[in-house]
């Protein structure tokens, strides 16, 4: 399984049409329908703004930021905000704190 990490405007949006869908439909997407921002598989935790993808490791081409954003805001955290999510309702992306428990999307690859 690999945490959701769009490489091009198609890919996100595909990703924000999914999460936009599965909110309404899907039994675990019920479940976090009063979520706003989904987890998705890009940090900056190792170096400040220099965003990876963490199923490779290797650093974003893409990006789809809100306004004034990212801002590594340090107001809950001193270390500041090292992991990104996705605005359910905008499709675009804030960087955040680890610890607020929110849905994360996944895709499973098939074996080859």
């Amino acid at each position: 399984m690999e945490l959701a990490s769009p490489a091009n405007e198609y890919q996100n949006k595909q990703l924000h049409a999914a999460i936009q869908e599965s909110m309404g439909s899907d039994p675990n997407g019920k479940k976090f329908a009063h979520h706003n921002m989904i987890w998705m598989g890009i940090t900056d935790g190792v170096v400040e703004n220099g965003f990876t993808n963490i199923n490779n490791g290797k650093p974003i081409g893409y990006s789809n930021w809100m306004d004034k954003q990212p801002d590594n805001w340090n107001r809950h955290d001193n270390e500041g905000q090292d992991v990104v999510a996705i605005d359910r309702v905008s499709g675009q992306w804030d960087d955040s704190y680890g610890f607020w428990k929110r849905p994360s999307p996944v895709g499973v690859h098939p074996k080859t």
